[in-house]
């Protein structure tokens, strides 16, 4: 068989579940052809040479049949590929009890030939290479005009690299908290890819996580964040103008996908276009940024996985908080961006599942994980902590006490109903107080969230409930969290911090955006029940219901959570093993590159 005739699968992807992400179409086909090629072959042990994305198509046309895996990686030997295990070469030659069906589904079919034969299989083996197999099952020529991401994918050249995009650079501890974990995660899988964050402050997100590659998110190239007042959609002109500027990029997405040379557009639009049209996944990382109270980023984010569907680039999102869309238009243009991912993940089992689910999408795998920022641990010491109490004029010796950490906000609150917001919190500090709590610690995740805990503190005079005035730092404010007895915080991200702790916490919400995403990270371990809706009338009593029950029984509760958190970090790992998976499907070239390909790949 000739090189040419090869299909390139890398072959370095990580152990699995076996779960193909190839186009229902082209598995159908692949399968049909598979079991075409077999026929007539009657053996008892079939074994699949590799575990890469090739390797995944095999197992999923043939569910049961695959006796074990070869792989000549040490490291995925001894493990297992979905259900199956994986065994070294060596295996294959200590086949003696009959014939054996040797399927290679690895880019070096030439080696694993000369391999083979000097194993001298039973008389009656058979060796077949389905790379050919799966080229015959795409589609054919004349189909590779019609909007198929996959021939898209095929046709063009693409770099090793995977672009973030999300709703960090703002400042806020949580949102830069979510990013941290998903570099490390993708660092981590894919070390072999350039992980390129798209930011809005591109100098601050590249000190502030390891000297990543940045460079501008689409709200600065494509709508002018910082230099026009488009991005705030404060007027139905300014809303107009967005989309007619969102529909010209499309066009010109489309420009870009048939190589036609294009002017009339800024030079960093074209860049950003560039950007996408090379990568190989675009990866939203999570948070509750495509809502319809972030309405400008939903808009946003929307083109942006349509321009990327036109490109035929793979989009996942992480940890996503979906819905509250406020008007028909805005959910139509949500189904219409979200029908163009590939894997959609909520952090809630709840609200976000039901509306995504609502929206009827056929295209994308959905499924139900955690916020990223869950598993990632307070690195810091005690020393640290209480410098930074210090500093702030709180006493350090606060440390060895049950104290309890609030956060409380302004955002989405208006002028008029502030006064009234501050009355509750400070009747609920109050009812804490009651309770023999000997300290309150103000932790804003936002410089925003100062004006709300400062207000706070200065309606107490003798430094009982004082505020952290150090600059934000997400290890001094998880660390403080950890320590804490209870936390208490209108915002998602301490509960969030609190609950990776084994914390329980008690949420404070405003409006259906926050109850979604408060209610719904309490729901992942069992806690809905502790959450309080500032809006009642008996918002003050209902608190101090609900925190003296979570004080009291505050182990049982740390329990409850401990339990939970492993099932939360398995339904995670899942999730982006399918990621790299995709990333790296991206690695599939057509035949007539496979020569070539072959020397650059590693």
């Amino acid at each position: 068989m000739s090189p040419a005739a090869l299909v390139t699968v890398p072959d370095t992807q990580a152990m699995r579940p076996v779960r193909s992400l190839a186009p229902v179409a082209v598995r159908r086909r692949f399968r049909r052809g598979l079991r075409r090629a077999l026929n007539g072959i009657d053996t008892a042990t079939v074994v699949c040479w590799g575990t890469g994305s090739l390797a995944a198509l095999v197992a999923d046309a043939l569910p049961g049949r695959v006796t074990y895996f070869v792989d000549s990686d040490p490291r995925r030997q001894g493990v297992r590929f979905g259900e199956t295990r994986v065994e070294a070469p060596s295996a294959l030659a200590r086949e003696t009890q009959g014939p054996v069906l040797v399927l290679i589904a690895s880019m070096y079919e030439q080696q694993i030939h000369e391999q083979l034969a000097s194993m001298r299989l039973p008389p009656g083996s058979a060796i077949v290479a389905v790379a050919p197999i799966l080229e015959a099952a795409r589609p054919a020529p004349w189909r590779r005009w019609s909007v198929r991401r996959s021939a898209v994918r095929a046709e063009r050249p693409r770099e090793q690299k995977i672009l973030l995009v999300g709703g960090y650079g703002a400042g806020n501890i949580g949102d830069e908290a979510q990013l941290r974990c998903v570099l490390e995660e993708m660092r981590r899988r894919c070390p072999d890819f350039i992980i390129e964050v798209l930011t809005p402050t591109p100098l601050r997100t590249h000190r502030e996580h390891g000297r990543c590659q940045v460079s501008p998110a689409p709200r600065v190239a494509f709508y002018d964040l910082g230099t026009s007042q488009l991005y705030a959609l404060s007027t139905s002109a300014a809303r107009l103008r967005f989309l007619l500027r969102s529909w010209w990029l499309l066009l010109h997405a489309w420009l870009v996908r048939a190589n036609v040379p294009f002017a009339l557009v800024r030079p960093r639009r074209m860049a950003l276009l560039h950007e996408l049209s090379t990568a190989r996944l675009v990866l939203f990382v999570g948070g509750g940024y495509l809502t319809g109270s972030t309405l400008s980023r939903l808009w946003d984010g929307m083109f942006l996985m349509r321009i990327a569907s036109v490109l035929g680039v793979p989009v996942a999102l992480s940890g996503q908080t979906i819905g509250v869309w406020n008007s028909r238009f805005t959910r139509r243009l949500a189904a219409k961006g979200l029908g163009c991912a590939d894997l959609i993940a909520t952090r809630d089992a709840d609200g976000s599942a039901v509306a995504v689910a609502a929206l009827s999408l056929r295209r994308p795998r959905t499924l139900s994980t955690c916020d990223d920022a869950l598993f990632m641990k307070a690195d810091i010491a005690e020393d640290a902590l209480r410098a930074a109490l210090d500093a702030s004029g709180i006493d350090p010796d606060v440390l060895r006490t049950r104290y309890v950490v609030l956060n409380a906000h302004f955002w989405g609150v208006d002028a008029t109903e502030r006064a009234r917001l501050l009355e509750t919190l400070q009747a609920m500090l109050g009812r804490l107080r009651a309770c023999g709590v000997p300290a309150v610690i103000g932790i804003p995740m936002l410089q925003s969230d100062r004006d709300a805990l400062l207000a706070l503190e200065a309606m107490g005079a003798d430094g009982w409930f004082r505020m952290l005035r150090v600059d934000e730092h997400v290890d001094v404010i998880r660390g403080l969290i950890a320590r804490a007895h209870v936390c208490v915080s209108m915002k998602h991200h301490p509960i969030i911090f609190a609950l990776g702790e084994a914390v329980p916490a008690v949420s404070l919400t405003r409006g259906t955006y926050y109850r979604q995403k408060n209610e719904g990270a309490l729901a992942l371990v069992g806690m809905a029940h502790c959450s309080v809706d500032l809006e009642s009338q008996t918002a003050v009593a209902d608190f101090d219901c609900v925190y003296r029950s979570t004080a009291r029984n505050r182990e049982a509760i740390a329990a409850q959570i401990r339990s939970a958190l492993p099932g939360l970090a398995k339904r995670r790992r899942a999730f982006f093993d399918d990621v790299e998976s995709l990333a790296r499907a991206g690695l599939l070239l057509r035949s007539s590159q496979s020569a070539a390909a072959r020397e650059t790949l590693p």
